[in-house]
Formats: structure tokens, sequence, C-alpha cells
């Protein structure tokens, strides 16, 4: 560190994953001078307290504040209005493991199937997990009704959130929830636990909807009540896609070059 003049640190998750905290409080104290987190939750987590930064914000010896992170160059915000009146698909973008929640995914969706048999479930994604939520469809007879599309490349993300109409992020523990902001870009309309950063990017009753985290009947009664009212389903999806603009990736810049120029003065 020595010889540095100013360092600039993020927290790209909550600090309840390091079992002490007293290391990143010292070097926050002596060595960093800028300490950004992903959301405001996270900053809270490390810091006890949080705030968002602006052109506004005024630099102190040291500081701490919420940068959101931005939509990838290869999704782009939705400019038509989707239309739920067809037959919806629900769906998976993520990596298949515990934490994110995908053991929840199978169980979920054949609950759901009992009322709206011909609905169905795109998966787009592996990981370790794969063959154990195959077999939970094939036990449920369920498989019939779901797409396995596998692990994709980044710029093909797009066309498959444009196939999905709900889109569940049933995560047990999320820092940011990028996901949850590409799907909103696209007007998916998404149903995501409680969990980490996510309460933060999915407003609540607004661009979308929360369940109980690791809690399938909650997650399978949000289902219900937004396949029994399309109109919600369309408000939704319209407020996701105009609030997915403040995550572009010109804003992101912005703070960031606002921050950079106030460090070097």
């Amino acid at each position: 560190m020595i010889g540095i003049k100013n360092i600039i640190a993020t927290a790209h998750t909550a600090a309840d994953i390091y079992p002490n905290l007293k290391l990143v409080h010292f070097i926050q104290k002596h060595c960093i001078r800028v300490f950004t987190n992903i959301t405001l939750i996270a900053e809270k987590s490390f810091f006890g307290n949080s705030c968002m930064y602006t052109q506004q914000t005024k630099l102190q010896k040291r500081n701490h504040f919420t940068i959101y992170n931005a939509l990838p160059p290869y999704i782009q915000i939705r400019k038509d209005t989707r239309n739920f009146s067809t037959s919806v698909t629900l769906g998976v973008v993520s990596r298949l493991e515990k934490i994110k929640g995908m053991d929840l995914i199978i169980p979920a969706f054949e609950q759901i199937k009992k009322g709206y048999p011909k609905i169905h479930l795109l998966i787009v994604g592996d990981g370790s997990l794969k063959e154990q939520m195959q077999q939970q469809a094939k036990d449920s007879t369920t498989n019939k009704d779901i797409t396995w599309a596998g692990r994709q490349e980044q710029e093909q993300l797009q066309t498959y959130y444009d196939m999905i109409d709900i889109l569940l992020i049933p995560s047990r523990s999320e820092g940011f929830g990028l996901t949850a902001i590409e799907g909103m870009a696209r007007g998916c309309v998404v149903v995501a636990s409680n969990a980490g950063g996510l309460p933060e990017i999915v407003k609540d009753k607004e661009t979308g909807l929360l369940h109980e985290k690791e809690n399938i009947e909650d997650m399978v009664k949000k289902i219900h009540h937004l396949l029994e009212n399309p109109q919600i389903m369309e408000r939704f999806s319209m407020k996701a896609t105009k609030y997915a603009k403040q995550f572009i990736h010109g804003q992101y810049t912005l703070l960031f070059n606002d921050l950079y120029s106030k460090i070097r003065r």
C-alpha cells in the first residue's frame, strides 16, 4: 500500500459470508479511500449504515457508499409492450445451484401445472443440480412441459428473456440481482425471493413480486396471482421496463467517472 495515494475497493456481496469483519473495518479505516458496494443492504451489512452515491456526494477522508451495477451491453431496454393474453411461460436464467434456489423450481412448477395445464417452463443454465432437477421433473410427470436450454452465451440471453413471461429468482442469497434487472429490461415480470439485494432491485407489487425465501407455497401463491390477473402482469412489465432504464451503462459510467474525478482533485 506504500506509495499509493488512493485505493478504491468494492464489496460484491453482503458481509454475511465473512466470519469476521474486523479485518474489513481495519482496511477501511487505514487503507481504503473509497469502499463502493453493489446494494444498500450490502453496504449496511459491512458498515452499519448506507447511502447512494450521486454527483452531489462530497468525499471525506474515508468513504463508503453504494453504486448499483449496470445492465450489460448485450441487454437492450425493450421498446414495445409485452402481451400476456396468450399461454404463459415461466423461466429461470441461472446457475442451477442450491444457493440460487433451483431445487425449489420443479416442485413449484408441479403445483402450478395442476391449475394451469398449458403453462410451460424454460430453464436456461447449467450446474450441479441439473440431474436432480431433471429427476424431479420425471418423477412429477412435468418433463414434457419443460425446455432445458442449457448454458447459453451472454449474447444469446436477450432472446431467451424474450421467451419468458414470468422470471423466477428464488435465491437463498443474492448480492445484486443482475438477472432481475436483465429480465425487467426485456419486460419480464419477476417473482423473486426477498433475499439479499433482490428487494432493492424488485419493487414488490410495483415492478414484480417478492416471496419468502425458501417458501415454495408463497412462491406458488405469487405466481398464481399473476396468472389470474394478466392486467397486473402488463402493468408490472411496463413499470419494470421503465425502472430498468436507470441501470443503463451510461449512468453507471457517469457516476464512476465523477467519483474518480473527485478523488484525483
